[in-house]
């Protein structure tokens, strides 16, 4: 959701690339989220291969919630924003080497 949340709509593919999932693990995400009205998804007019995932009014309007939740994270762990980023650049680079 914060993917869509930054920009929609995002094919299925570039999704799964922004998020480290591939297409048959996050395709079954996404129809949750459809099924739960917050996503729509289609066909690309343009390449019909792919498949386009658009927020919903619904789905649009958590994006204040959640771009709430970092602050409220900050402030529960009593962390000052350098250390939040320094503790996001850890956790990406984890999640980097997880991967290999």
């Amino acid at each position: 959701m914060v993917e869509l949340l930054d920009r929609s709509p995002r094919s299925v593919g570039e999704l799964g690339a922004r998020v480290g999932m591939d297409t048959g693990t996050i395709t079954p995400l996404v129809k949750r989220l459809e099924q739960s009205g917050l996503v729509t998804r289609q066909r690309d007019t343009h390449d019909e291969r792919r498949v386009l995932v658009n927020l919903t009014p619904e789905g649009a309007a958590l994006r204040e919630g959640v771009w709430a939740v970092p602050k409220q994270i900050i402030t529960a762990c009593k962390i000052t924003d350098a250390q939040a980023e320094e503790l996001r650049a850890i956790l990406d680079s984890m999640g980097q080497s997880a991967e290999v």
